[in-house]
């Protein structure tokens, strides 16, 4: 009967000959493989299971997606446009003249009530 650390063995297993397993838990894994031999044994079966799978296709390296899907959903922040330096200029000329032309208005405005 197999015990449940059977199963989480028999798991490990299958990922390790997916190839997806980390390099970390292939290393443990490939020592154990070479001490216990029913874990061998698991590892040819797996192989000769998987085998067919593999018939008729080229190895092909994984494209590095990471960085792309990172940069889609932390995109870089827009460069800020430098602003020309008459622009603040011209704005507070523009707001001391409004302010010029409403102080002229209430003086007026006084200087016709009395």
């Amino acid at each position: 009967m197999m015990g449940l650390a059977d199963f989480e063995d028999d798991a490990d297993m299958a990922e390790y000959v997916l190839g997806l397993s980390s390099r970390r838990a292939a290393r443990a894994l490939e020592r154990r493989i070479e001490r216990e031999p029913a874990l061998r044994e698991s590892y040819h079966e797996w192989i000769r299971m998987l085998a067919p799978m593999n018939s008729g296709f080229t190895p092909v390296r994984a494209p590095n997606v990471f960085s792309r899907v990172e940069s889609r959903l932390f995109p870089a922040p827009a460069p800020r446009r430098k602003v020309p330096l008459w622009v603040p200029i011209a704005l507070a000329g523009g707001a001391a003249l409004v302010l010029a032309v409403k102080g002229a208005l209430i003086l007026e405005f006084i200087r016709l009530l009395f």
